[in-house]
């Protein structure tokens, strides 16, 4: 079989990239499962998967989304269409391309169920097969477009170790985009009396006016901007901070990063949005609030979170294993049908 991702990110990544980070990991566990397979990423990659790069050079990471380099891309590796089984392309456009080639397709449905995308996905219907990531994502599509299976994100446990002691600090981790709401964790840190670190990348000019705009006139000596931040350094910020603030203004369809805390035993704050409402379990690995006040007096209840609570919470449902198991069944239905 082969997967397709975006070219301009490592597998695994180096910082921020969800879908790369899954990828990753299902690649690795269906080798490990005896599966033959080939991944079209980045020259940069490292995996078990045979890599089949498209370019000599990644793409920088500020063209991410440019259509002539994505069409190349998913050209390059749609030649090859003819050697595989399934082909799982992560990407909304190389489905839509691929469907013309009468490859067998799986597509995760990696965004959001935005009038552009139901659009798109209503096109393919029938000659593609959708995999939702949540059951909240499946809900918002599932009207428009026919889902094969839902199978959860994953993290792999071994690198996010559990810590069970605190350093007291609050953490926003993602992109800095309005959906994410970043500048109203600033606000809730700051209602809360709690030192707050932020840390993610931005990568367009929109997001750097966002940014300019509502994010850096809040921060303070109470609330660091970090940057984007390593692998390393990710994992020593969910491991020491106190809780993870999840303050979303969309339908988010997984947020990995809400997983990733889990399993350092870290809880999440979030708003009840999208598949918050699944990832967190109110009251046992964090809490689901209304608005930002609500968010800052859950801070105070910290206390009757406990961190093995929160482990074991990402332990049952989002091991690779779990998630390669699900995709493997997601494969057999799609060849049977």
């Amino acid at each position: 079989m082969a997967q397709i991702v975006p070219p301009y990110l490592p597998v695994p990544p180096t910082g921020y990239g969800g879908i790369e980070a899954v990828a990753a990991l299902l690649c690795d566990g269906l080798v490990a499962r005896g599966h033959e397979v080939t991944l079209f990423a980045s020259p940069l990659s490292h995996t078990r998967a045979r890599l089949a790069p498209t370019f000599d050079e990644p793409p920088a990471p500020e063209a991410m989304g440019s259509a002539f380099i994505d069409v190349v891309h998913i050209m390059r590796a749609y030649r090859r269409h003819a050697e595989f089984d399934i082909i799982h392309d992560h990407m909304a456009l190389g489905a839509a391309l691929g469907s013309f080639t009468g490859a067998r397709i799986a597509h995760t449905l990696h965004g959001a169920a935005d009038p552009d995308s139901v659009m798109v996905y209503r096109a393919i219907a029938g000659l593609v097969g959708f995999v939702a990531i949540s059951d909240a994502q499946r809900a918002a599509f599932e009207p428009h477009v026919p889902i094969l299976a839902t199978v959860s994100n994953a993290v792999n446990l071994d690198t996010y170790p559990f810590r069970e002691s605190k350093e007291g600090f609050l953490l926003f981790l993602g992109r800095f985009s309005p959906e994410k709401g970043p500048h109203l964790a600033i606000d809730v840190a700051r209602k809360a009396g709690r030192q707050l670190f932020l840390a993610g990348k931005l990568v367009t000019a929109d997001e750097r006016a966002y940014f300019a705009e509502q994010v850096e006139p809040r921060l303070g000596p109470d609330a660091r901007y970090l940057g984007e931040v390593d692998a390393q350094k990710k994992i020593e910020l969910l491991c020491g901070a106190s809780a993870l603030l999840f303050p979303i203004q969309w339908e988010e369809p997984f947020g990995l990063v809400m997983i990733e805390a889990a399993a350092c035993g870290t809880p999440v704050l979030a708003f009840p949005r999208g598949a918050a409402k699944e990832v967190v379990v109110d009251g046992k690995t964090g809490f689901l609030v209304r608005d930002v006040g609500e968010m800052a007096e859950a801070v105070r209840d910290l206390g009757s979170i406990a961190p093995a609570v929160c482990r074991r919470h990402a332990e049952e449902r989002y091991s690779p294993e779990a998630m390669v198991a699900g995709y493997e069944a997601a494969y057999l239905d799609l060849i049977e049908r």
